[in-house]
C-alpha cells in the first residue's frame, strides 16, 4: 500500500479525492497500493518537495522512474507543485518513523503494514491497487507487477480499520499472544546489558511475547530460577543441557547453528605454532586453557578422551582431581565453585585466570578467560600450552576479526589442531583432527511437570521471528544483532558463531535424546554424579512395578 500525506500535487491544495491527478499509467509502475494520510490535513512542506520512502532497490529503482516519467509528462498534468524525491529506509518501520517526522510524505505497504501504520503511526489510506488476474513472484515494491491500476477509497475507508474491514479480525487475532511475557536469565552485566538491548529491539518490532530479563549468579541459578518460575528460558552449553535436563526437568527446544549446517560443532585442542613440543598424548606438566568447569568442549569431551585413553590416571570418574595432577597450571572458570566442583578444590585450576577480585576465576562472562574466547586469550597471552576450544574458535579471533590488543597481532597460522593420534594439523583439517562432535549450544524451558506447549510455542515463535529482524552480523552502535557481542566481550547470551536458531524436534527435546549416547558416555567418565537422577527415577519405577505385581497377585 501506498503511504502519504496530503498532498498538493498541483498548483493549489487539493483534497484528499482528487488524488487520482497523481496516478499516471506508465509503464512499468501500473498501479500504487494504497496511499495513507495523516490526521493532518495538509503536509506542511517548505522545500516544496515530495519524499517518497522506498526500503530495496527494486523499489528505489521505480521511484526514480516514476519522477522521471512524470517529469516527461509534465504537460499532460500541469505544472506540479512538488518536486518527487526518493529515500531509502531500512525497513518500513522506519518509513513510518520517517512519514511521523514529515521526513517523508510517501511510501507503501501490505496489508500487515496498514494495521501497524494506522494504529501506531496515525496514517490514514486513501487509495488502493486493482489487482490483474495472474499473480507474480514479486511483492512488496513500490508498485506490484500484478497490479492494474489504481481504486480512490472512499471516506469510510479512509482508516485503517475501515480499510482493512473484516481482515482487521484475523490481524488482531494473529497478533495476540497467549503468553503475556517471557523471562530470558543471564549469568553476568555484559549479558545482562545485551538482553535489555534485545528487549528493546524486539519491542519495537511489536513481537509477542514480551521478553524481560533476570540476572542470576550463575548457570546453575538460572536452572533454578526456571525450575521456581522466576524465569523462563536460557541459554546453555551442552554440558549444562545435561544438568538441567538431569537435575531440574528442563528440555531444550531451539539450537544453534554454526557453519555445518547441523546443530553440532567439533572439539579441538589447539597449541601454537611455535611449540612444537606440546602433544595431546603427552600434556603431563602442561598449561592448559578450558571454557569452563564441566561444559563440553572445554572439560569433558577432551578430558573423557585423556581419561579413556589411558593417557592420565582417572580416580574414578573424579575427573577435577585427575586434571588437578597432571596438569600444571590451568584457567578452568568454575573450578573453585562448590556449584561445579563438589569435591576438593583445586588452585591450579585457576592459576592461569584473570579476573580481578570476585571476577577471579568465576564461570561467567566476568572472568576474562571463560568460553571459548576466553580460552583461546588463555592460549594467547595467560602462558597456556593448550586450549580445549570449537572448530570456529580459531578464525573467530584472528586475521583482524578482533580488535582488542591482545588478539591485534593474532594470525591463523600461528596456531595448529593437537590430534588423537599425537600428530598435528592445519585449522581446516578439523573435520578429521578433533576430539569428538558435541550438540550446539541450545535454549532450554521448563519440562516435566511443569511442561506447557502453549508457552513453549510461544517463545519457539518469538525467537524465530527475532532471528529474522536480528541475525545478521554487519551492524554498528545504533543496531542489534542478537549474534554479535559488544567488545570485548563474546559469545553473550548467544555463541557469536551463531548463523541461525533451528527448532529442536519434539522426540529430541529430552536432554539425553539430544545430547545423544556418545556425550552421555563421555559425562559418566567425567562425573561421579552422573546419572544420579536417572537413578532415582529407575528405583522409582521399579517400586512402582513390584507394587502393581503385588497387587494383582
Amino acid at each position: 500500500m501506498f503511504l502519504i500525506k496530503t498532498v498538493q500535487l498541483f498548483g493549489g491544495p487539493v483534497p484528499p479525492q482528487r488524488t487520482q491527478g497523481f496516478t499516471i499509467d506508465i509503464k512499468p509502475f501500473h498501479s500504487i497500493s494504497a496511499q495513507f494520510y495523516t490526521s493532518t490535513p495538509v503536509i506542511n512542506v517548505d522545500d516544496e518537495r515530495l519524499i517518497w520512502c522506498t526500503v530495496n532497490q527494486e523499489e528505489q529503482w521505480k521511484c526514480l522512474n516514476l519522477t522521471k516519467a512524470v517529469n516527461e509528462n509534465i504537460h499532460v498534468y500541469g505544472k506540479i507543485k512538488f518536486q518527487l524525491e526518493c529515500k531509502s529506509a531500512f525497513n518500513k518501520d522506519e518509513c513510518m518513523t520517517l512519514l511521523d517526522k514529515e521526513e517523508a510524505h510517501v511510501t507503501t505497504l501490505d496489508a500487515g503494514e496498514v494495521f501497524v501504520g494506522g494504529r501506531y503511526h496515525s496514517l490514514i489510506p486513501i487509495m488502493q491497487e486493482v489487482m490483474k488476474e495472474v499473480y507474480s513472484n514479486l511483492s512488496k515494491e513500490t508498485f506490484f507487477d500484478t497490479a492494474d491500476g489504481l481504486s480512490l477509497l472512499d471516506e469510510t475507508k479512509q482508516t485503517y480499520s475501515g480499510y482493512l474491514g473484516p481482515s482487521l479480525d484475523q490481524i488482531l487475532n494473529v497478533r495476540q499472544c497467549p503468553v503475556d511475557r517471557m523471562t530470558l536469565c543471564v549469568t553476568s552485566d555484559p549479558e545482562m546489558e545485551k538482553c535489555i538491548k534485545m528487549r528493546t529491539a524486539l519491542k519495537a518490532q511489536l513481537l509477542k511475547p514480551e521478553m524481560s530479563c533476570h540476572k542470576a549468579h550463575s548457570h546453575i541459578n538460572c536452572m533454578q530460577a526456571i525450575q521456581s518460575g522466576l524465569a523462563d528460558v536460557t541459554v546453555l552449553d551442552a554440558g549444562d543441557v545435561y544438568t538441567a535436563g538431569l537435575q531440574y526437568n528442563l528440555i531444550p527446544f531451539i539450537s544453534e547453528i554454526y557453519n555445518l549446517g547441523v546443530p553440532e560443532y567439533y572439539v579441538i585442542a589447539v597449541a601454537k605454532e611455535e611449540d612444537p613440543s606440546t602433544e595431546l598424548t603427552y600434556l603431563k606438566g602442561k598449561n592448559t586453557c578450558h571454557t569452563g568447569m564441566f561444559t563440553a568442549a572445554g572439560w569433558i569431551i577432551p578430558m573423557a578422551f585423556l581419561i579413556s585413553n589411558g593417557w592420565v590416571r582417572p580416580y574414578g570418574c573424579d575427573s577435577v582431581r585427575t586434571a588437578a595432577e597432571y596438569f600444571s597450571k590451568s584457567c578452568v572458570p568454575g573450578a573453585l565453585s562448590t556449584e561445579y566442583n563438589t569435591g576438593l578444590p583445586y588452585d591450579n585450576l585457576c592459576d592461569l585466570c584473570h579476573g580481578a577480585s570476585y571476577r577471579y576465576c568465576r564461570r561467567d562472562a566476568s572472568e576474562d578467560y571463560y568460553g571459548y574466547t576466553g580460552a583461546f586469550r588463555c592460549l594467547i597471552e595467560g602462558g597456556g600450552h593448550v586450549a580445549f576450544v570449537k572448530h570456529t574458535t580459531v578464525l573467530e579471533n584472528t586475521d583482524g576479526k578482533r580488535k582488542e590488543w591482545w588478539a591485534r597481532n593474532a594470525l591463523k597460522e600461528d596456531f595448529e589442531l593437537l590430534c588423537p593420534d599425537g600428530t598435528r594439523a592445519l585449522l581446516p583439517d578439523y573435520k578429521r583432527c578433533n576430539l569428538g562432535r558435541v550438540k550446539s549450544n541450545a535454549i532450554v524451558a521448563r519440562g516435566g511437570d511443569q511442561y506447557n506447549l502453549t508457552q513453549l510455542n510461544a517463545y519457539i515463535n518469538l525467537f524465530i521471528y527475532a532471528q529474522q529482524f536480528y541475525a545478521r552480523k554487519d551492524v554498528d552502535e545504533f543496531s542489534f544483532s542478537m549474534f554479535s557481542s559488544a567488545p570485548p566481550y563474546a559469545d553473550l547470551i548467544f555463541q557469536d558463531a551463531t548463523r541461525q536458531l533451528r527448532v529442536i524436534k519434539p522426540e529430541l527435546r529430552w536432554y539425553s535424546d539430544y545430547l545423544g549416547p556418545d556425550f552421555m558416555r563421555a559425562r559418566r567418565v567425567v562425573d561421579c554424579h552422573a546419572g544420579v537422577g536417572a537413578a532415582r527415577v529407575s528405583v522409582v519405577a521399579m517400586v512402582t512395578g513390584l507394587c502393581v505385581l503385588l497387587m494383582r497377585y
